[in-house]
């Protein structure tokens, strides 16, 4: 593989794993039965989920994800994949890690996994390049506040109900608010939506915008018709969102957090943050969150110093040189945006000529943007459909 211009290559003691092991002794155990080919379930970890899903498209997801695992360095690999295999854990984490080891492996970059940095905190990756090293940290992000231990086991208990119905339907919940002190009463409020899904199964819409409310609690679902050819009953439950008035106040609060575990010396350092809620895939929330809101003073575009990043006249976490967002998933890691947002007052920025995706840049108050001067599928040396098709296709 020819190595991108300006990159070091492969550091001094790396040993990885031969990629002929078996792929059992890899992430996932080939010996499990997976004929079971319903969606996640509301209390399934993300794991148990990926190592059970039947069908083609879930086999070249886990193969997919086996390769990268066995160019993870073997010294670092056991642990790694005992934490990523943890039902307490998030899976979808660990797998997000993975992706960042093999697209900067990919780019000619062999990071170097678990250093420690000064003052003892280990970053994800140290990542080698001529002109100097970078740090770099992963992180999911959400655009929710922490849902309150009390609130979510009586939220549980309306989705083990809601678990129970006999209906061809995925249940994505986005709104579970609680009205009083009550408990809510799981039997009547299933009950209720169960007769909801009934009519909307008999007429001819594939998914519909659903409500419940009583005196206790008020719920807002999306209900999507699933028919399935083998019968088999589908259900899903997402978790409810406790929604912030401001998302991006709840993503500048998980950044502040990430952004002062490390002192990063004379280190670039990116920060790459995976947006798992509907509203932190829009744009503008990124953009407010990073460079702040705008104000026009004649006629001049400026920022306030609210955002992440802060304002010329009042610059903040200059170590940080940029962050990018991405919305991934298994499935569409040849296809997916990332955007590298650069942190304009930063003591150390990253080289755009390092990052083949698209860039934002923040100049004279105005937000320029620079295409992507790569496909994601040809930095990740996978086919542009792969892995060609959805999860479900094969039992529609």
């Amino acid at each position: 593989m020819e190595q991108h211009s300006g990159i070091s290559g492969k550091t001094d003691g790396d040993e990885y794993l031969d990629t002929e092991k078996p792929l059992a002794q890899l992430m996932f155990d080939d010996s499990v039965d997976r004929s079971d080919s319903s969606t996640e379930q509301w209390n399934e970890s993300n794991f148990d989920f990926w190592n059970r899903i039947a069908g083609p498209v879930a086999d070249r997801v886990r193969d997919r994800i086996d390769v990268w695992c066995s160019n993870y360095p073997s010294d670092k690999f056991a642990r790694f994949k005992k934490e990523a295999c943890n039902p307490k854990n998030d899976f979808h984490a660990y797998f997000y890690e993975l992706f960042w080891h093999e697209f900067w492996r990919l780019r000619g970059v062999n990071p170097c996994v678990e250093v420690a940095l000064t003052g003892g905190s280990v970053p994800e990756f140290l990542l080698p390049f001529k002109e100097g090293k970078c740090v770099f940290e992963a992180t999911v992000c959400y655009d929710e506040t922490n849902n309150p231990s009390g609130k979510k086991k009586r939220f549980d208990q309306v989705c083990d109900r809601l678990n129970r119905l006999d209906c061809n339907c995925v249940i994505d919940i986005h709104r579970f608010k609680e009205k009083t002190k009550d408990n809510p009463q799981p039997k009547r409020i299933a009950a209720s939506i169960e007769k909801q899904l009934t009519a909307f199964i008999r007429c001819d819409s594939s998914q519909q915008e659903l409500s419940y409310m009583d005196e206790r609690v008020e719920i807002k679902y999306t209900a999507h018709r699933c028919d399935r050819a083998d019968g088999q009953r589908i259900t899903r439950i997402l978790p409810a969102r406790w929604m912030q008035n401001r998302p991006e106040e709840a993503l500048k609060k998980q950044l502040r957090d990430k952004s002062n575990q490390h002192d990063v010396g004379d280190s670039s350092y990116l920060i790459a943050a995976d947006a798992q809620g509907a509203w932190l895939r829009d744009d503008n929330v990124w953009t407010k969150a990073l460079f702040g809101d705008t104000e026009t003073n004649e006629e001049t575009v400026h920022r306030k110093r609210n955002g992440f990043f802060g304002s010329e006249s009042g610059p903040k976490r200059q170590h940080v040189s940029g962050v990018i967002r991405t919305c991934l998933d298994p499935t569409n890691v040849a296809r997916a945006e990332l955007c590298l947002f650069h942190n304009p007052f930063c003591h150390n920025p990253f080289a755009p000529e390092y990052w083949p995706m698209r860039q934002i840049m923040l100049v004279d108050g105005n937000v320029n943007i620079t295409p992507a001067k790569e496909s994601l599928s040809a930095v990740m040396e996978l086919p542009g459909d792969w892995p060609g098709g959805g999860l479900f296709d094969h039992v529609r």
